[in-house]
């Protein structure tokens, strides 16, 4: 059998196993369909050399040279455009035309030849062939096609010297054998010596083998990797065959040099049994040479089985991923690694776990991602070389090429499960640089099927934890909801469950209320701050548009729905949003909303939670509601019987007004509230709760006109709710202090007459319905008789203070007694006039007191207790602890609401004083006329003797008459001077002129005047004054008088031939004026009535010393007008000394 037929065969199985394979693998991108037309073209060439080799005819075997000629063409052609697509170069349509035309003229002229390409047909008696003779033709066709071979021979080469990478490289490389064994074995066909062997056929084989790994894996092992390890097992093998050979032939000696020739059947058992002895040895030998030799793959095999015991029992995703990605990264010393894994909801590949990819844990691969679609197509690991190759590579962003960028991934393993596509392995080349093997692939495949498994099982496990978990928490939530009373609480429940349960970042629980008109809201984010919402918002817009469709809202982008218009969308923080309506039968009363900041794909399990959810808040709420209906009259009951218990514990008006407004707290909720009472035509804020500020608000007072509401409601009497005050009432919002939306106003009403009015309020609008209403009425009835008593009793205690007060300040002594004259008040005034003290005489008998003329008959206090009848006050004198004093004393009867008597009341007033006021006017009046007559009637009788000429011509007497008459005269003048100073001086009718006045010239005019009376008593005067002395600035009439009255009463005083001392001292503030005489002295008794005026000293009168009482008070009241003081000190029979303080200015 000639060779030819053998190895065309081959090469037929070689070339139809590979073209099934490139068909298995998909005819995607360029190359591969290129590669697949060259695999055709090998193939039908194969196929063109077995029928030349089966031919017994000529005719048969020029068919199958003319169809392998059409097949060299077609395959040099496909080959150059091959390379050129694998070495990415952009194809001219030009170049794509002559390809074209070339192989379709070829082929139609070998098909049709006359002669010109296929001269004839000759047998090789060398390989009993049938070998062609070539016409001239045929250059031109081979021309041609060789043209094409050396054009991808230069793309080739130009590509492997611009390569970057040795992975890059090493592919070039291998395509570059190929090339040259192609090359060898075309070159056969032209050798005379070789024509006619299958030497092209060969080579052929080789290329396609070589470039079959080269297309279909786009990562090589290194020629240099193949040729060591072809020669490790070249090398151990023909070792152990030597061993076995050295063996059999050292037995076969021995044997025959024992047993002679009959012994060859030994050596034959010796092969055996060194088979079977020598297998386990072999094993060994191999298993070194893969563990030192092979030590990648050795490592490899170790890897998977670390992992597969170490993953074995690893149910959490995370922890799975990082021993995985521990374990590749050390086995195969890579740079880095990742593990993507599929999201669920949004179907996106983000990254689980990564190894020395800090920086890149938030990447994120798109389900529409190109190499998530690759993968999920194909199957199959992806290239980052093939990225470029994939048309919607070049869709992608620049953000999103750079990311790919830094991820630095080599190959991308898919991880495929029963769901299809559950994660992809990222993994970058080696540390040393060197590209991954197709065995690294192998591995990188299996492992990736093993973790497709694991990842599965974590996440059934982690979907059963958390359906476990989902369970738990509900019930958990079911719990907390039966325990919640209250529906604020409620709704805080089910905010907390929605975040926790559905991952959000904020939520919110909505009802309605329909007899109040207004909103219950209650809203968190997932740190557990609480949220307000608010309607006019983007997210509070959200939920009422939601409200208003019939079933749950689920939206994975609010910029991508019409929920929202898109101006409110674009400006919202939410991005997804998840609400589902709280329903009460089939009728929605509020909405439940778990709200994203990211667009956010909702799972069927998540839309069952939120129903589930629902459902539970549901039946909390309508519980809720139900127990504060019934909680809410319990309350009202309770604190109607409070207020009535509040009621008799105090009657202090303000702590009745914070009571009543404490109380309100329990029976209608506020935020603010006020009680205003009436006064007139005035209501005045009398306390406040909720306003601002406070202080300033209570005590505040308006006219009822200002506010139409109050004046209505005072009017009408009826209680009024109004939803928003400030739409309906617009000039309510310039109350101050009252910041409220809802108002509840009732008046307080007592005996039909209207008291105040009560306000309470809610900062949102429509929070009050009927109910509340009746609750603040009913509360309010309570409150108004508890406010009347209150204001009742304080205007008692006021009155009563004011009694108090009345009787406690007033200067007429006031005494009460009870019907048995037991002394029960007895007032300040009294105590000044008896000189008893209020705790010595309470209680006593008042006769016992103030002696037993108080009661008697005659007296008034008797005769009341006799008729009843009030007594005008008369004049008694009573007994006290100081002495007997002229009492003006009045008396009535206390008598109750029924007209009996019981108590008196007895009014003092002490004229003691008047009376000695009255005694000391008639003395004034005596005395003044005395002092007026005295002179006058000196006057009348020297006028009368000169008017009888008494004196005849003694001029001398006459003078003398006429010397009294003047000194008479002088005096009575003074004596009016005097009396019109003081009555001046009193009156404060005198105007002090003060001027610098010299004290020395002072002092000699005023002891000029003096001159007289000095030497009449034979008096000395001295004065003792500094030389320095200043000016002083004062009045000089009333300077001269306060020193002429000091010196003349002290030359009055002196005894004969006595000395009177006048002292001036300057001191920092004071001028200092001291008159000192050593006469008869003052009595101790008299230095107190010294000022008073025409008060003298009884030793004075009985002395014979003239005087009209009125000089000292003169001194006193011109030193006060100056500012200054006056003192006296004086020792009986030894003198005495006025001292003057005047200040200089």
């Amino acid at each position: 059998m000639p060779l030819a037929l053998p190895l065309s065969l081959v090469a037929l199985v070689c070339y139809a196993a590979l073209l099934a394979l490139v068909f298995r693998r998909g005819l995607r991108g360029r190359v591969n369909q290129l590669f697949a037309l060259f695999l055709a073209a090998m193939l039908l060439w194969q196929v063109a050399y077995i029928i030349v080799s089966l031919s017994r005819t000529e005719e048969i075997a020029l068919t199958g040279y003319r169809i392998s000629t059409a097949a060299v063409t077609a395959e040099f052609v496909l080959f150059c455009f091959f390379v050129r697509a694998l070495a990415r170069i952009r194809e001219r349509p030009a170049l794509i035309l002559i390809g074209v035309v070339i192989w379709l003229g070829g082929t139609l002229a070998a098909l049709t030849d006359k002669g010109h390409f296929l001269i004839g047909i000759r047998r090789d008696p060398a390989t009993d062939l049938f070998v062609p003779e070539y016409g001239p033709f045929i250059a031109l066709t081979a021309v041609s096609t060789i043209g094409f071979l050396g054009l991808g021979l230069i793309s080739l080469t130009r590509s492997l010297k611009q390569a970057a990478t040795e992975q890059e490289r090493n592919r070039l490389r291998y395509l570059l054998l190929a090339i040259l064994i192609i090359l060898l074995g075309a070159s056969a066909n032209v050798t005379p010596a070789l024509v006619g062997y299958p030497i092209d056929v060969l080579g052929n084989i080789i290329a396609a083998s070589l470039l079959s790994y080269a297309i279909l894996r786009y990562q090589l092992l290194d020629i240099t990797v193949v040729v060591r390890r072809g020669l490790a097992y070249t090398m151990l093998t023909a070792a152990i065959a030597i061993s076995y050979l050295l063996g059999i032939l050292l037995f076969e000696y021995l044997s025959r040099s024992a047993v002679g020739s009959r012994a060859f059947l030994i050596p034959v058992l010796l092969a055996i049994l060194a088979t079977v002895i020598l297998r386990p040895l072999r094993e060994k030998a191999l298993a070194w040479v893969d563990r030192f030799i092979f030590r990648q793959r050795y490592n490899s095999a170790l890897m998977l089985r670390e992992l597969s015991r170490r993953t074995a029992a690893v149910i959490d995703l995370e922890t799975l991923g990082n021993i995985l990605l521990s374990e590749i990264c050390r086995g195969m010393r890579l740079h880095h690694a990742a593990l993507f894994l599929r999201r669920e909801g949004t179907g996106d590949f983000v990254i689980a776990t990564q190894q020395g990819l800090d920086g890149m844990s938030g990447l994120r691969l798109g389900q529409d991602h190109p190499v998530v679609q690759w993968l999920r197509l194909w199957g199959q690991p992806l290239h980052s070389s093939e990225l470029d190759l994939l048309p919607q590579f070049r869709s992608l962003w620049h953000e999103e090429k750079e990311a790919l960028r830094q991820l630095g991934a080599q190959l991308f393993v898919p991880l495929l499960a029963k769901d299809g596509l559950v994660g992809i392995l990222a993994v970058s080349g080696r540390l040393s640089g060197s590209p991954l093997s197709n065995e690294d692939e192998v591995t990188l495949v299996t492992l990736a099927n093993q973790t497709a498994v694991a990842v599965e099982n974590a996440r059934l496990f982690a979907a059963t934890r958390a359906r476990v978990a989902e369970l738990t928490a509900l019930q958990e939530t079911g719990v907390r909801l039966v325990s919640s009373r209250h529906l604020p609480g409620v709704l805080q429940v089910v905010v907390e469950s929605a975040i926790r349960l559905l991952a959000a970042d904020e939520a919110y629980a909505a009802v309605y209320l329909a007899d109040r008109d207004c909103w219950v809201c209650h809203g968190a984010d997932s740190t557990g701050r609480e949220r307000a919402l608010a309607w006019d918002s983007p997210e509070g817009m959200a939920i009422r548009a939601a409200q208003r469709r019939t079933g749950p809202a689920m939206v994975e982008d609010l910029r991508l729905a019409s929920l929202l218009p898109p101006q409110q969308a674009r400006e919202s923080r939410i991005r997804g949003c998840a609400i589902y309506p709280l329903r009460r039968g089939d009728a929605a009363v509020g909405m439940l909303a778990a709200l994203y900041h990211q667009p956010r794909a909702f799972s069927e399990e998540e839309s069952r939670l939120l129903s589930m959810l629902s459902d539970h808040a549901s039946l909390a709420i309508d519980n809720a509601r139900l127990l504060e209906s019934e909680q809410a009259k319990r309350q009202l009951a309770d604190t109607l019987r409070e207020m009535s218990r509040v009621i008799g514990s105090t009657l202090e008006l303000d702590l009745v007004l914070e009571l009543v407004l404490e109380q309100l707290k329990n029976v209608v909720n506020y935020d603010s509230a006020a009680i205003l009472l009436l006064s007139g035509d005035q209501l005045e804020v009398s306390n406040a709760r909720g306003v601002v500020p406070r202080v300033r608000v209570i005590g505040a007072s308006f006219p009822v006109s200002q506010y139409a509401l109050f004046g209505d409601l005072l009017t009408r009497r009826d209680p009024v709710v109004i939803g928003d005050i400030v739409a309906q009432n617009p000039e309510f919002r310039e109350m101050q202090g009252f910041q409220a939306r809802s108002l509840v106003a009732v008046p307080l009403v007592v005996r039909d007459q209207p008291r105040g009015i009560l306000a309470m309020g809610r900062s949102e609008p429509h929070c009050y319905n009927n109910d509340d209403l009746q609750n603040a009425l009913a509360f309010a009835n309570q409150a108004a008789i508890a406010i009347e008593n209150a204001r009742l009793y304080q205007e008692t205690i006021a009155e009563k203070r004011k009694t108090e007060t009345i009787l406690r300040e007033t200067f007429s002594g006031i005494v009460v007694t009870d019907i048995a004259l037991r002394v029960v008040t007895f007032n300040a005034g009294a105590e000044a006039i008896t000189g008893y003290k209020a705790d010595e005489v309470l209680g006593k008998y008042l006769p016992d007191v103030l002696g037993p003329h108080i009661a008697a008959p005659e007296s008034p206090l008797g005769q009341v207790m006799a008729n009843g009848l009030r007594v005008s006050p008369q004049e008694t004198v009573v007994p006290t602890a100081n002495g007997m004093r002229d009492i003006l004393q009045g008396a009535v009867a206390l008598r109750d609401g029924d007209g009996a008597p019981f108590g008196y009341l007895l009014s003092l007033a002490d004229i003691t004083r008047l009376k000695e006021v009255d005694r000391l006017k008639s003395d004034i009046v005596a005395n003044v006329s005395h002092e007026l007559r005295t002179p006058l009637a000196s006057i009348k009788a020297y006028a009368e003797l000169l008017l009888h000429n008494v004196e005849g011509d003694d001029r001398e007497l006459r003078d003398q008459f006429l010397e009294v008459i003047d000194l008479e005269a002088d005096r009575l003048s003074q004596l009016i001077s005097d009396l019109l100073n003081l009555s001046r001086l009193e009156a404060g009718r005198f105007e002090v002129r003060k001027v610098p006045i010299d004290l020395g010239d002072l002092l000699t005019d005023t002891l000029a005047t003096l001159e007289v009376q000095r030497r009449n008593h034979e008096v000395t005067i001295q004065v003792d004054a500094p030389a320095d002395l200043p000016s002083l600035k004062a009045d000089r009439e009333m300077l001269t008088m306060i020193v002429k009255n000091l010196a003349s009463n002290a030359i009055k005083f002196s005894r004969q031939g006595g000395e009177v001392l006048i002292r001036l001292r300057a001191e920092p503030e004071w001028l200092v004026l001291r008159v000192i005489d050593h006469g008869i002295g003052i009595p101790s008794d008299a230095m107190p009535h010294l000022f008073q005026k025409f008060y003298r000293a009884p030793m004075a009168t009985e002395a014979g010393i003239e005087g009209t009482g009125l000089g000292l008070v003169l001194v006193k009241q011109a030193v006060e007008a100056h500012g200054g003081t006056i003192g006296v000190e004086s020792e009986l029979g030894v003198g005495t000394t006025f001292t003057v303080r005047l200040p200089w200015e």
